[in-house]
């Protein structure tokens, strides 16, 4: 039989294992709760940041759209300014006579070289002409306030 002072060791030994594990234990929570409120400070600070950096891309995207308002504004008023209306309010057609044998037609919306060569010339048998001048393909589509070369009216 195991005498009082073995058991006595024995009893200490196991109140010491049970200490160090509930000391283990509480060591293992602190440790998490330490781990928890670092992975939550960083993504606290993340979030911040990542706030910070849109708010600064927004206000970057604020100034380009009223730059681009802008732009637009100018843009309008040229197109306004270079495509007059007048009384009946169709645009005009700008020619300009140019020194040489061609003068400078302005298109307009809806103008096709086709168009261009009959409201000049009242054929389309200029069609030709005027694409080879302009360097562009006679089915080519054009832009609204593009100038382009015409060959001057039969008579001038």
């Amino acid at each position: 039989m195991p005498d009082n002072n073995e058991k006595l060791s024995i009893d200490e030994l196991e109140e010491s294992n049970v200490a160090q594990k509930r000391k283990s234990h509480w060591q293992m929570l602190t440790l998490a709760a330490s781990i928890i409120a670092i992975i939550s400070l960083i993504g606290i600070w993340y979030v911040s940041n990542e706030r910070a950096f849109l708010q600064i891309e927004n206000n970057k995207l604020r100034v380009e759209a009223e730059t681009l308002k802008e732009e637009l504004s100018m843009l309008q008023t040229t197109a306004q300014n270079d495509n007059p209306v007048n009384d009946n309010n169709s645009p005009q057609t700008e020619i300009t006579q140019t020194g040489t044998d061609q003068t400078i037609y302005v298109v307009k919306p809806g103008d096709t070289l086709a168009g261009i060569s009959i409201s000049l010339f009242g054929t389309e048998s200029y069609v030709s002409q005027i694409a080879e001048l302009n360097g562009i393909n006679a089915e080519a589509i054009l832009q609204v306030g593009q100038k382009l070369k015409t060959p001057k009216k039969p008579g001038e």
